[in-house]
């Protein structure tokens, strides 16, 4: 996956390279024409240019000081062509091609380390891909609130609520801080309401800053864009091709709301495909969902249900609605 976004964006730069060397050409062009003096400027820094050249493969003697007259006639000529573009109106970098990275000049490379701009597009680019956009500013690590949790013991349960949930974000920050280095894979299951998809999200932003890819679907929405990908033939596919390799080989898949999908034997099938294909090609997953083991094991087959039980490590949230509390506090 970010072999073909690396490619994609190569081709990007190399677009933004070219449009930036028209924009010169039509620029000098128009200038040229109403002021010729800089045309003859830019002939004559050539001709300097090839002169310099030829001085290298000249007497060595003589090769400083004809390169050190020549780089005078050039300073001179630069600074000619500076104020005549002043006193007719131009940025002295009038007739130079702007660059929006002058570290890299928009090739996306120092040397052969990637430039901190095409790392970031390349972030951007996982983020447009997950399908949170926009929603990861506001539910992250950062802004997760453990004050909703309360510290009074729940029916059942050794650890409080707001203890649990403390274990939980604590081992959440650190699935995220050493994703390259780990091969896990988390299951939340709970009641609605206490922080399942958002701490999935707070995992999410910290892995898509580091170039990773991730996909976020709910349990529906996935199953019914398998089911349009295999039976829909009028349809156009590139965008839909690319959606199922991101399924099989993002980074990281989110899978929401597992249980909420309309199950028919085609949906059991599918979730299945899914997830023995990422675990047997070591591609992280996390699953949500508001049913409790029991009910998931009634629900699905077991051969899907021994997969998550043997190969997801499992989180319980339990205690009181926090959206309701939330609501409440409004």
């Amino acid at each position: 996956m970010i072999k073909s976004l690396i490619l994609e964006t190569m081709e990007e730069y190399q677009k933004k390279r070219e449009k930036s060397k028209k924009e010169l050409r039509m620029r000098k062009e128009k200038l040229y024409q109403n002021i010729p003096r800089l045309l003859e400027i830019e002939l004559e820094m050539k001709r300097i240019g090839i002169q310099i050249i030829k001085s290298v493969q000249a007497d060595p003697k003589q090769i400083k000081k004809q390169i050190k007259q020549l780089k005078e006639k050039t300073i001179d000529l630069q600074m000619e062509r500076a104020e005549i573009l002043a006193s007719n109106g131009y940025p002295v970098d009038y007739l130079e091609i702007k660059y929006d990275c002058p570290q890299c000049q928009d090739t996306g490379y120092i040397g052969i380390k990637r430039c901190k701009c095409f790392e970031q597009r390349l972030i951007d680019k996982a983020y447009d891909q997950s399908n949170l956009h926009d929603l990861l500013e506001k539910e992250n690590f950062d802004t997760f609130c453990i004050d909703y949790y309360s510290d009074e013991p729940f029916a059942g349960h050794e650890l409080s609520p707001r203890k649990n949930i403390e274990t939980i974000l604590l081992d959440c920050i650190t699935y995220a801080n050493h994703f390259e280095h780990h091969n896990k894979n988390l299951f939340f299951y709970g009641s609605p309401g206490l922080g399942k998809t958002f701490l999935s999200h707070a995992i999410a932003k910290d892995v898509l800053e580091k170039g990773k890819i991730v996909l976020y679907q709910t349990a529906s929405d996935l199953i019914d864009f398998i089911r349009k990908n295999k039976f829909d033939f009028d349809q156009s596919h590139q965008e839909e091709t690319s959606l199922l390799e991101r399924i099989f080989e993002s980074d990281l898949l989110i899978i929401d709301d597992l249980g909420t999908e309309y199950l028919t034997e085609f949906a059991k099938m599918e979730l299945f495909n899914v997830i023995n294909k990422r675990l047997l090609t070591k591609k992280k997953m996390i699953i949500s969902t508001n049913l409790s083991l029991r009910e998931l094991q009634e629900k699905y087959p077991n051969r899907l249900t021994s997969r998550i039980l043997g190969n997801f490590e499992l989180y319980k949230f339990y205690g009181e609605d926090i959206r309701i509390k939330k609501l409440g506090n409004l």
